[in-house]
């Protein structure tokens, strides 16, 4: 699985990175720190997920969210601030795709 981490801070994006290779060590986790850099990474790259910040310096991550899905439609996207809360396990939740190939092994 490779995902990308797009927050303007870097500690949030080290908590969630670190989450996210403790749940899956074999996970690909790249990082971003706002929108130009986010938007060049996944018109470049393939991702099977995005975990976005709610609140960028560039505006909101609704606002990329919806830059995103012009250019991939079918990325599943999740907010990095949900996933850094006790709801964790919620990015499991949204892609269950993620958590059936997790429980097989793959």
């Amino acid at each position: 699985m490779k995902y990308l981490i797009v927050d303007d801070e870097r500690i949030a994006r080290s908590e969630l990175k670190f989450t996210i290779k403790e749940s899956d060590p074999h996970a690909v986790v790249l990082e971003a720190d706002g929108f130009e850099s986010a938007l060049e990474m996944i018109g470049n790259l393939a991702f099977d997920g995005v975990f976005l910040d709610v609140q960028l310096v560039e505006g909101s991550g609704v606002d990329l969210a919806e830059q995103i899905r012009k250019v991939n439609p079918d990325l599943p996207i999740g907010s990095a601030s949900i996933c850094l809360s006790p709801l964790a396990d919620l990015a499991t939740r949204l892609w269950p795709s993620a958590a059936k190939d997790r429980a097989s092994g793959e």
